[in-house]
């Protein structure tokens, strides 16, 4: 129970926050992952409510840990696009300001799901062209380098990040985005990020070079110090006998 008060609730922020990004990532209706999701969001509401009146409510506290380790096992991407766009948008916060990532988040992701929410209210740039361009990167998962663990590695979420602040940027200076712009600029982010290599497993093994020195020092080191204790070993048995 040491952990001080405010830092629990950073962290009962940063679980819900996790959880919210995978159950409302595509695709939508009745499957055991969203099914999970619900029930994982149900006990860290029920338990943060405990935690927060008494610190030391073992059971509370209890859930709090297995639900955090069940939200960020992976088990929960099965099936899902995700982009982790609040989580994007957090990061640099705390970087810049020295604030905890849950308490960033605690403002970062309601706002967020706000802006999701208000698609089409505006149809020139404010939503829906910056909507469209995470979408597009979204969309082509599987015409990418990555995999589907974790789904889609975090090049995919960075050129997504990228895309969107570029279009922010342009939209600030009154440069135009039109069909041309997006597609030049998807064409730089494509380059950039290398979205358009395969993966190894769909397009053959790629051969990296020799491997470095310092890496075969510390291999063979490895190797030295398993069987300098496989050694140690067997003389303990031999002594005991």
């Amino acid at each position: 129970y040491t952990l001080p008060k405010n830092q629990m609730v950073n962290g009962i922020v940063d679980t819900v926050s996790h959880l919210y990004e995978l159950y409302i990532s595509p695709p939508d209706g009745e499957c055991l992952t969203d099914a999970l999701a619900e029930a994982a969001l149900r006990t860290e509401i029920a338990a943060a409510r405990a935690a927060v009146i008494d610190p030391e409510d073992y059971d509370a506290r209890a859930n709090l840990m297995w639900t955090s380790a069940f939200a960020l096992c992976g088990m929960l991407n099965n099936g899902k696009k995700t982009d982790w766009e609040s989580h994007n948008i957090e990061h640099p916060i705390s970087a810049l300001y020295d604030v905890a990532h849950g308490a960033g988040l605690a403002v970062v992701h309601p706002a967020y799901l706000d802006y999701i929410s208000r698609k089409g209210e505006d149809n020139d740039l404010y939503y829906d062209v910056k909507i469209e361009a995470s979408q597009l990167l979204v969309d082509n998962v599987a015409d990418t380098f990555t995999t589907p663990v974790f789904n889609g590695s975090a090049s995919l979420r960075d050129a997504s990040g990228q895309l969107i602040e570029e279009v922010t940027k342009a939209a600030r200076r009154n440069i135009t985005v039109d069909d041309a712009y997006m597609e030049k600029l998807f064409s730089d982010i494509t380059s950039l990020y290398r979205l358009n290599e395969t993966s190894a497993a769909g397009g053959g093994r790629r051969e990296l070079g020799p491997l470095p020195t310092p890496s075969i020092v510390l291999l063979s080191s490895l190797a030295g110090i398993w069987v300098l204790i496989g050694l140690y070993v067997l003389k303990e048995r031999k002594n005991l006998k």
